[in-house]
C-alpha cells in the first residue's frame, strides 16, 4: 500500500511539475509578445518621426521598402506607403476597380460580375445590379449575411463580399485602401499592383519601370510621365494631404506582433497627425512589391 500511494505521489509531482513548466512557457511567451507589441510601437513612431525628417537625408519615403529600427527590446521592420497610390474601395471610379480586377487575371464577364457584386455590397439599396448580389444571393449560398449597403470600413471586409476567393483578395488587396477617398490614383505613390490596374497601361512597361532601382529624380520623372502617357486622365489623382500606411512587425526572441497603422498628416490638427486606423496582426495579402527608390 505505503508503494502505491508513494507512486501516486510521484505522479502527482511530476503532473505538477509538467503544469508549472508549461504555465512558465505560457508566461515567457506571453511577456514576450507584449515585447514585440511595445517594438511595433515604437516602430509606427519611429516611422512618423522619420517622415517628417527635416533633411532628405533622414526621411522615409513612402515607397514600399522595408527599415529596420533596433530598440532595447527587438528590432522593428517598417515599411511606409502612401494611400494615394491605391485604389479606394469606396471612392474609385467603376472602371479603375473592374481593371484591377481584371490585372488580377479575371476574365471579362468574371470581372463584370464581381464588379456588381462589390457595388452592391456598398450601395444603399436593396436593387441587385446584372451579375450582381443582395440579401437573397447571399442566402442562396448558406452565408447567414447579406450585403452591407453602407461604404467599406476595411480592406479586410471586401472578403466578405459574395463570391470573392482567397486568391482573389491576396492578388488585389495590396493595392487597395478606404483612405486616399480619390477617384483615381496617385502614379508617383503606386505600387506595382495599383499602376497595373491603370486602364491603358502597358504591363511590360511597368515590369521594365520596376526593374530599375537606381533612378534619379529627373530620370524617374521623366520614365513615369512616359509610363502613364496613354492612360485615361480621370483614373489619374493628385495626392492632397499625406496619408501614409505604417507597417511594422516588431520581434523579440521568435515572437512576431505586427501592427498596420494609417495616419493622416495634418498640420493643422493639433498633433500635426490623425490615426485613422489601427490594427494588431491583419491578414496578410500576398504579392505585394516595393516600388523603386526615386531620390
Amino acid at each position: 500500500m505505503v508503494l502505491w500511494i508513494m507512486a501516486i505521489l510521484t505522479l502527482l509531482a511530476a503532473s505538477i511539475a509538467a503544469e508549472s513548466r508549461s504555465d512558465s512557457k505560457l508566461a515567457s511567451l506571453n511577456v514576450r509578445r507584449a515585447q514585440a507589441r511595445a517594438v511595433a510601437e515604437a516602430g509606427v513612431w519611429i516611422a512618423v518621426s522619420r517622415f517628417r525628417a527635416d533633411t532628405e537625408a533622414e526621411r522615409w519615403q513612402p515607397d514600399g521598402i522595408p527599415h529596420q529600427s533596433s530598440t532595447e527590446q527587438g528590432i522593428a521592420t517598417i515599411v511606409l506607403t502612401h494611400e494615394a497610390g491605391k485604389v479606394d474601395l469606396n471612392t474609385a471610379r467603376e472602371e479603375l476597380l473592374w481593371s484591377l480586377l481584371k490585372s488580377a487575371g479575371l476574365p471579362d464577364q468574371d470581372a463584370d460580375a464581381m464588379l456588381a457584386v462589390i457595388l452592391d455590397w456598398k450601395d444603399a439599396d436593396d436593387l441587385t445590379r446584372a451579375g450582381g448580389a443582395e440579401r437573397e444571393e447571399y442566402e442562396r449560398r448558406g452565408l447567414d449575411y447579406g450585403p452591407k449597403n453602407a461604404p467599406f470600413t476595411s480592406v479586410e471586409e471586401l472578403g466578405l463580399v459574395a463570391g470573392m476567393t482567397i486568391g482573389l483578395f491576396q492578388a488585389i488587396a495590396p493595392a487597395l485602401t478606404i483612405h486616399s477617398r480619390l477617384p483615381g490614383i496617385a502614379p508617383e505613390f503606386a505600387q506595382r499592383t495599383a499602376l497595373l490596374a491603370l486602364p491603358g497601361i502597358d504591363a511590360g512597361v511597368v515590369e521594365s519601370f520596376f526593374a530599375v532601382t537606381d533612378w534619379d529624380p529627373v530620370q524617374w520623372r521623366a520614365a513615369l510621365t512616359s509610363l502613364i502617357s496613354g492612360v485615361d486622365s480621370n483614373m489619374v489623382s493628385s495626392p492632397g494631404d499625406p496619408v501614409i500606411e505604417i507597417d511594422s512587425v516588431g520581434a523579440v526572441a521568435g515572437s512576431k506582433v505586427r501592427l498596420l497603422v494609417t495616419v493622416a498628416i495634418d498640420e493643422e490638427s493639433g498633433s500635426g497627425l490623425r490615426v485613422l486606423s489601427w490594427r494588431e496582426n491583419p491578414p496578410i495579402p500576398q504579392g505585394s512589391a516595393p516600388r523603386m527608390k526615386h531620390g
